[in-house]
């Protein structure tokens, strides 16, 4: 290997350049895991504009500096991976893009057919979200840019070692915040902002698989250092404080993990570790590693114990791997089915969310907004072409890596790669579990330990020095087309957030507010749009909010009722009819935005059928259904235009996945009762729970009496099954005893009585428990029954009267 000139320190222009981008770097790899790990617009933004910075040094350095400027096969593989994900943003004919994308090419020329002002059809892009991808280019090029800068500075020692340092400093703290949050029992993130758990398990991070990445990341620069200083001593020589400190801030990152019950982190870190402790045995570089790794661990398994383990004990004894993996490995093949049907240049960087609805065969509530495994995702998104480029990217880091463990004679620098390898392959397997590397605190991590491994190696063919700037001048160009576009992005987000807020501020959430009540909502939802003209969320809610500031001044109507069912003759106004136009224009403009956005097809489809007698509406609406059947109004809106069609068989299952949801109860059986009770049981037969809740809102109703009946004898046979099964909740065994009882079957009653009340003893419905008990002859159980009660309920009136009546 060549050698490498070391990068000169000292009061020079390049020096002080150098020290800018080293900063700047510094400054990234503290602050985004603190703040919620990077996740936000704003983040985003700055993100990109502390790598302008860098890029700007690094061209300087590449311009007028001597030696290593930081440009080997790493930077020029990483650039190569931000070429192609551009390039799925650019336009290409149509016939080219069937060639390659034949799926993308469908749901392009299916968009533009429904793309008003004669859009041009001629040429599309590969990415059908093209926001999302610019969105991840973004990001992408300042990877790309802090890596050439982290691997020029892994060449010389002296900043090796302060990188190191502050990795396992910030990981230290970050460990530390989630230890805290998790002995405290905190809900709150920093106890402040809301957990999606309403449990803060992950430090400062969102989600605790993502913290746990970051932790083994900074563990494996702990073991860095730890394994440099130990080698670079004298065999045998005593343990010093600073040695002691790493050892002390790699345990705190073990016990973080166990800690934030982190399964697939827990797991990635035994087997990196597990990994890590047989290469140092094989070498000898650390005598008794295999003792020393289980040593840490069994002292983070024993504070953790004393600290409290319980979420972890919970986590880990329910894990039933048929239920809880069976949805995962079905989410995978389906995931797989996506990358099949964007097979070359994938469905673009970012789109997954937006383009896998349509493949997935799951009942889950919601959209699957990752794969789980982020190796699948960017398979699917970048195709065939990207996976191969990330594959060889890590094959040839793993191969640097194997080298210097194959080693024994390894220098007291580069032997600290394996405790970086470590970090890095605890991050690869985890990564086949979670998206974590998508946050950008882990990503900025993740790329500094890379250098940090190739060091010299990545750079020791050294491309000509126009060749390194060329390359450092495009990534400069690309980020100043970047950084304006990142904080539009940042000031739109904050503007949709606040009109995000406005809306909750309405009466509720099928209700239109007073006409005043949009003056606020829409000032920011427009301002949102001049932001962020590609983003079609923004467009669609936007137009619809314009739409229901019309309803409400001109009628006051619900816009559930406005958007999926007829309204009345009287109330279709010219006015109406032109709002509702002008929402439907904006919304069919929108799918050139994003083709496969399933709620954009529904809402200009509903607009169409109700208001504007369009004769394509109906199939936009099932349209919009096949492209996302997991989203709640979506599927209702498909399930009303079936009913419209009078195709029953087909409504009755997208009702019944609606329900499941979770559309309001009200909105589907109190409409269907009002226009269809022939079709409400056939709904609901199938849930024990939809059964109880219909057959409390029937109660009182004699024009459902018929119906009435039919749902308790239905609910009965199924409340009976269901109680058989193990984990029967209680509720089940109460139904079971009143459908029962209202049967005259009083046995069947007095038993699932006496089973539900073993569970619920508390339970008031031991006075129904009485009345079979006495109805089947059993008046000494009936007051001993109704005794209880009053000693659970002292003042309970119903049961004093019944025993007074017994004669007590």
């Amino acid at each position: 290997m060549p050698a490498q000139q070391p990068i000169p320190e000292g009061g020079t222009t390049l020096a002080r350049v150098d020290h800018i981008a080293e900063g700047a770097l510094v400054a990234l790899l503290v602050a985004l895991p603190f703040w919620v790990g990077g996740v936000t617009a704003t983040a985003h933004a700055v993100v990109v504009s502390a790598a302008l910075v860098v890029a700007l040094c690094n061209l300087v350095r590449a311009a007028r500096g001597p030696g290593d400027h930081g440009v080997g096969w790493a930077v020029w593989w990483a650039a190569g991976f931000a070429a192609l994900v551009g390039v799925q943003l650019l336009p290409v004919p149509m016939g080219g893009l069937e060639v390659l994308s034949p799926r993308a090419a469908a749901l392009w020329a299916e968009a533009f057919t429904a793309i008003p002002d004669g859009a041009s059809a001629g040429w599309a892009p590969l990415s059908v979200h093209p926001h999302a991808t610019r969105r991840d280019l973004r990001l992408l090029l300042a990877g790309v840019v802090l890596l050439a800068a982290a691997c020029r500075f892994s060449v010389e020692p002296a900043r090796r070692r302060r990188l190191l340092a502050v990795m396992v400093a910030t990981g230290v703290a970050v460990a530390a915040l989630g230890v805290v949050q998790n002995a405290t029992g905190a809900e709150r993130i920093y106890w402040s902002i809301e957990s999606p758990r309403a449990r803060a398990d992950g430090g400062p991070f969102v989600h605790r698989g993502h913290f746990s990445a970051f932790v083994n990341l900074a563990i494996g620069a702990a073991f860095a250092l730890l394994l440099r200083r130990r080698v670079a001593q004298r065999a045998g020589a005593a343990m010093t404080r600073i040695d002691a400190a790493l050892l002390g801030g790699a345990l705190l990152g073990v016990l973080g993990v166990v800690l934030s019950t982190s399964r697939a982190g827990l797991l990635a870190m035994l087997l990196a570790g597990a990994g890590l402790a047989a290469v140092l045995q094989r070498t000898g570089r650390l005598p008794g590693a295999g003792w020393l790794w289980s040593g840490l661990l069994a002292a983070a398994m024993l504070t953790a114990w004393v600290l409290g383990i319980e979420p972890l004990q919970e986590r880990l004894t329910r894990l039933d791997l048929a239920s809880e993996y069976s949805p995962r490995l079905a989410l995978l093949a389906d995931a797989v089915r996506m990358a099949l049907a964007f097979p070359w240049g994938g469905a673009g960087l970012g789109a997954f969310e937006v383009a896998f609805p349509q493949f997935d065969r799951s009942t889950r509530v919601g959209t699957a907004a990752h794969a789980e495994n982020l190796w699948v995702e960017l398979w699917a998104e970048t195709g065939a072409a990207g996976l191969v480029v990330v594959a060889v990217f890590i094959v040839l880091v793993g191969a640097r890596l194997t080298r210097v463990a194959r080693n024994p004679a390894t220098a007291g620098e580069r032997v600290a790669d394996l405790g970086l390898g470590f970090g890095l392959l605890a991050v690869a397997i985890h990564s086949c579990f979670d998206f974590g590397l998508r946050v950008p605190a882990v990503a900025v991590l993740m790329l500094v330990a890379v250098a940090l491994v190739l060091g010299g190696s990545a750079a020791a063919r050294q491309p000509s020095r126009v060749a390194a700037v060329t390359l450092h001048l495009a990534l400069l160009g690309a980020l100043v087309w970047a950084v304006p576009s990142a904080w539009a992005a940042a000031r739109a987000d904050r503007h949709w957030r606040q009109a995000e807020a406005a809306r909750q501020a309405l009466r509720g959430p099928d209700e239109l507010g007073a006409p005043e009540d949009y003056v606020h909502l829409l000032a920011h939802a427009r301002r949102a749009v001049e932001l962020g003209p590609t983003n079609a969320r923004y467009q669609l809610w936007t137009a619809l909010h314009e739409w229901h500031r019309v309803l409400s001044r001109e009628i006051g109507y619900d816009p559930a009722a406005a958007v999926a069912g007829a309204p009345p003759p009287a109330q279709r106004t010219p006015r109406l009819e032109s709002a509702a136009q002008q929402a439907q224009l904006v919304i069919r403009r929108a799918l050139a935005l994003a083709p496969s956005y399933g709620p954009l097809w529904s809402a200009a489809g509903q607009l169409g059928v109700v208001w504007l007698n369009d004769a394509a509406g109906a199939a936009w609406i099932h349209r919009g259904r096949a492209l996302y059947p997991h989203h709640p109004a979506v599927v209702l809106a498909s399930a009303r235009q079936l009913l419209n069609e009078a195709r029953d068989a087909d409504a009755i299952p997208a009702l019944r996945r609606a329900l499941r949801l979770g559309v309001a109860w009200e909105r589907v059986i109190d409409g269907l009762l009002q226009a269809r009770p022939d079709l409400v049981l056939a709904v609901v037969r199938d849930d024990p729970h939809w059964l109880v809740l219909l057959e409390q809102r029937l109660q009182g109703q004699p024009e459902h009496q018929a119906l009435l009946d039919a749902v308790r004898a239905t609910a009965l046979p199924l409340l009976r099954d269901r109680c058989a099964a193990p984990a029967a909740p209680s509720w089940m065994f109460a139904g079971a005893a009143r459908y029962a009882m209202l049967a005259g079957d009083d046995v069947a009653a007095e038993r699932f009585y006496a089973d539900y009340l073993q569970r619920e003893p508390q339970s008031k419905l031991r006075l129904d428990y009485a009345e079979v008990l006495l109805r089947l002859g059993e008046i000494e159980r009936a007051r001993s029954a109704l005794h209880r009660l009053l000693r659970l309920h002292p003042n309970h009136v119903a049961a004093k009267a019944r025993l007074t009546e017994l004669g007590q």
